[in-house]
Formats: C-alpha cells, structure tokens, sequence
C-alpha cells in the first residue's frame, strides 16, 4: 500500500476492496449493475461500484454500456430511450434480473456496504445533477461519485463540496491531467492497471490524492495495484482476506 498523510476522503475508499459493478457471473447468472450482483456484495461485505446513466425521461438506471445490446435482447442507445417503462421489461443476459433504477439500489442496500457511483451521461448537469443530489440526500449510507468527465466532477465540487468525488484517468493526455484536476478538484483519482508509470500517477503522490487501481481480477494484479495505489477496484475473483493490510 502506497504511504501517504492522513486521507481526506472516507477510510473505506482507501482500505476496503471494491467490488467492480457488484459481485457479477456474467457467464452464470448474475449480471452485472444487477440487483442480484449487488446483494452478492453485500452479503460479502463488500463496497461496490456500479454505472449510473439517464435516460431521456430522467430516470436513473445502473447500466455501463452506451447500447443494449451486449446485456439485453434490445438494440438502441440507453440514454435515448424516452421512458422507464421501455426499459423496465428488459432482461439481463437472458436472466430473470432486469435493469435497475438508483432508488431500487438505494433500497436494496440501506447503509448496509459503501457504494462507489460512476457518472457515465448526465446532460444538462445543473438541472439533472440537483435532481441526482436530492434523491441521493434522501439515503442513510456512504457513498461516492467519480466520472471520467472533469465537468461532471467540477460541479459536484461546486455544488455538494462534501460528497466524496473522483475523476477516472484513462482518457486524459499526461499534459491535460493537471488541468482536468485543476477543473474537477477530485479527492481521489482511479487508475487503469497499466497505466501506474504515468506522469499523473506521481503528480497524485506529490499532491497527496489517495489512487485507486482498476480493474483486479487476480491476487498477482492486488499485489501490483496495492505496490502503486491505495485500494483498488475487483472483478471475476474474491481478494484476500487480510486485503488492503496485505499490500
């Protein structure tokens, strides 16, 4: 595990494992971002991230892929679709689990493990991201927020400060990550595996902004998340037991 000062975000984003999208068997029934995969989670103990997405009518699902396709046995764009109620009937990889909104998640979960909210599209983030603000003011849990997009994050900087925030570097050049940092003021930052020689990995040291590693999916890949960041994100295998001590 990286040495740093003390973290100014909450202890369990840099000491507990997180589960990528849920505890997920895509191959044997237990979808990714499903209700399923995330009492799976739960009932390991485990915080876990999932994809947040909008669709057109406003609702929030968790869902990661930009088309249907892969998941369901519809064609088309998730955010186009105008209305829940094209979506809801939807089955996940041929399973009896469909796409959930982030009010069933929240429900599902009531406190009971931390959870890590990826921001994929969000349109018309003043207006949609004060909707998103107060349906996550009304649960009792810990959480978090991170997106690839530096606007996205900037404006929770702006407009809910204490909401634990992080910005995904992968598709930054090392010469716009100072500025996408300076514009999102995130207090964690998540790495691709691979990417661990990069420029912006040691601009996050000098500047004391707790890493996280995605995606582990074995205990060699733990090993070398923990030896460059300070927790990591998992997929397709149960890190061990002692965890982040063990790095």
């Amino acid at each position: 595990m990286v040495n740093r000062k003390k973290s100014a975000v909450p202890e369990w984003l840099v000491k507990r494992p997180i589960a990528h999208r849920g505890i997920f068997n895509n191959k044997n029934g237990v979808p990714e971002n499903s209700l399923l995969a995330f009492q799976k989670a739960i009932d390991s103990g485990f915080p876990f991230e999932m994809d947040l997405r909008m669709l057109a009518c406003g609702t929030f699902v968790l869902f990661h892929d930009e088309k249907l396709g892969r998941l369901t046995q519809a064609k088309g764009v998730v955010a186009g679709k105008a209305a829940y109620k094209e979506v809801k009937e939807l089955k996940l990889l041929g399973t009896s689990e469909k796409v959930p909104t982030l009010e069933e998640m929240l429900e599902l979960v009531l406190g009971k493990v931390p959870l890590m909210i990826e921001l994929k599209n969000i349109s018309r983030i003043g207006i949609n991201g004060e909707k998103l603000l107060r349906i996550l003011a009304k649960y009792n849990g810990e959480f978090s927020v991170h997106s690839y997009s530096s606007e996205l994050i900037g404006w929770f900087a702006d407009n809910a400060p204490d909401i634990p925030r992080g910005l995904v570097f992968s598709r930054f050049t090392h010469e716009l990550f100072s500025l996408a940092v300076e514009r999102a003021r995130p207090k964690f930052v998540a790495f691709k595996m691979g990417h661990f020689d990069s420029a912006a990995l040691h601009y996050c040291r000098s500047r004391h902004l707790p890493t996280i590693a995605y995606t582990v999916r074995n205990d060699g890949e733990q090993a070398v998340a923990l030896k460059n960041c300070d927790n990591f994100i998992f997929e397709r295998f149960i890190p061990r037991a002692d965890g982040i001590n063990a790095g």
